[in-house]
């Protein structure tokens, strides 16, 4: 039986758990520049990335900022909440994409 992962059925569980990981990342990042948690692996104060380098850490953040910008703007779903909580990661993740300082990444955003 073989299952096929390209269906549009599934990428929206994909797309899911993508901005999941970056949430999930951009608040141990919070958590390690705010000295709340410890650093992890070769993470400081300086750089908080946890998990990688900001050099792969910010185009990933980018491109969640900009898979959240389209569900609030583009897509016309009207549960208010949903959009709320998307504004708010949206405003946290480009502050957090200063934090981590990816320059290149920061002015092509």
């Amino acid at each position: 039986m073989s299952v096929n992962w390209g269906t549009p059925h599934y990428i929206k569980y994909y797309i899911a758990a993508f901005i999941s990981s970056i949430v999930l990342s951009e608040l141990s990042s919070y958590g390690i520049w705010f000295e709340i948690i410890s650093p992890i692996k070769k993470s400081s104060i300086d750089d908080p990335t946890a998990f990688v380098t900001h050099i792969i850490y910010n185009p990933f953040l980018s491109l969640a900022i900009y898979i959240m910008l389209y569900k609030v703007f583009i897509e016309n779903k009207k549960i208010t909440w949903v959009k709320f909580v998307n504004v708010f990661f949206i405003i946290t993740m480009t502050i957090n994409m200063f934090i981590t300082g990816g320059v290149r990444v920061t002015l092509g955003f």
